[in-house]
């Protein structure tokens, strides 16, 4: 499948993610679901347990991830790579895989997606006559980051995900959504908002796992009502939670 086709799917799948330290389907466990390499860690691995009855067959890429113009832009890339490529796990067998490459010089971070593709089986049967014949496969997708060698270890992100550093961002609420530009070196992982209006918290709301990365603009459909926004005096990211920051209104 190109990349061009593949960007729909990996959209399609985002929607699934969820704010823990496991991702698990039917028939397949993942973990951990974000993952992070610096030359301060160890070379990252990812877990891949089979749950199901039957046996799957799994390929696994990395692709360069970017954001423009609000989309989130999926491209072929030489510098990371995973081994193995392909696996084939058992019912109850459980496999690593590890991600390969080298880290570049400079102070920021580079982000990628890992895609995990069911890849269909072989089925010498023949169809009986209420068989489906539709093929259900999965995808599977995992944030990544890479941290180039001159970067802060004060910066890099905790176990759950969330970097250390404090962001420096610009945002707005206009036509009832939350716009972010992040001008810092790493992303931003967002769970939950909540606005403040003066001393009062006047708008709360969790979110499917979002991430702003280094350098992009994106806009956040909140539904935030009109009356509310024009009192809007500051910006709480993931409040009371792992990963929190607050912002005031510029």
């Amino acid at each position: 499948m190109s990349t061009k086709y593949l960007i729909k799917a990996i959209q399609l799948c985002c929607l699934l993610f969820i704010s823990c330290r496991c991702f698990a389907s039917a028939d397949l466990e993942i973990w951990p679901v974000t993952v992070s390499w610096s030359t301060q860690t160890t070379i990252p691995t990812v877990w891949l347990r089979n749950v199901g009855k039957d046996s799957v067959s799994l390929q696994v890429r990395i692709l360069k991830w970017q954001q423009q113009n609000n989309q989130n832009i999926y491209s072929d890339q030489n510098t990371i790579y995973s081994l193995p490529t392909f696996v084939n796990l058992g019912p109850g067998q459980e496999l690593p895989f590890r991600i390969y490459g080298e880290n570049t010089n400079g102070r920021n971070e580079d982000a990628y997606r890992i895609v995990i593709d069911q890849l269909p089986q072989l089925n010498l049967k023949p169809l009986k006559l209420n068989d489906s014949a539709v093929d259900i496969r999965m995808q599977y997708v995992l944030p990544f980051f890479v941290y180039q060698k001159g970067i802060n270890k004060n910066d890099l992100p905790n176990i759950d995900g969330f970097p250390g550093e404090k962001h420096h961002i610009q945002w707005s609420v206009k036509g009832g959504n939350l716009q972010i530009q992040n001008f810092s070196k790493t992303h931003l992982k967002i769970i939950s908002v909540a606005l403040r209006c003066g001393a009062e918290i006047c708008f709360k709301k969790n979110i499917p796992v979002t991430y702003v990365l280094s350098g992009a603009n994106v806009t956040l459909p909140l539904s935030v009502p009109g009356p509310t926004q024009k009192k809007v005096t500051g910006l709480i990211i993931n409040p009371a939670q792992s990963g929190e920051e607050s912002f005031r209104k510029e």
